[in-house]
């Protein structure tokens, strides 16, 4: 006979391992993505570069009229858009580097950029 407990499923060590391995994601996740350096802004007419380091209000025409953009503070939103649904607005701040708006009927769209690389959960 046997003077030591077996566990059916795990030791008790595995616990820390399971809590070790559900914590690294949730870490990386809550980082967020890196800051980004300028607003890549994609029109009918054209691509166009935006610097985040300065404020501004501009209007691009898409194909149903003119998407209003604003960056502020180092962020970028589409401030109002011709189309019916509005998701693009409703979208809200873009912040971190590889986040994007899309207005699909004024065919406009924006995505921060930056030169550092980012890191995915497809990439890492």
């Amino acid at each position: 006979m046997s003077s030591r407990i077996d566990f059916p499923f795990f030791r008790p060590l595995d616990l820390l391992l399971y809590a070790v391995l559900a914590a690294v994601p949730l870490y990386l996740l809550s980082r967020g993505g890196g800051g980004a350096e300028r607003l890549l802004v994609h029109a009918p007419e054209g691509e166009y570069m935006a610097p985040l380091g300065h404020d501004s209000l501009f209007s691009v025409d898409g194909s149903l009229g003119p998407v209003t953009i604003r960056i502020e503070s180092g962020r970028a939103r589409i401030e109002s858009s011709p189309c019916a649904g509005k998701h693009c607005v409703h979208r809200g701040w873009l912040g971190s580097d590889g986040d994007c708006a899309v207005c699909l009927p004024s065919g406009v769209w924006l995505r921060l950029e930056s030169d550092a690389p980012s890191v995915d959960a497809v990439t890492y």
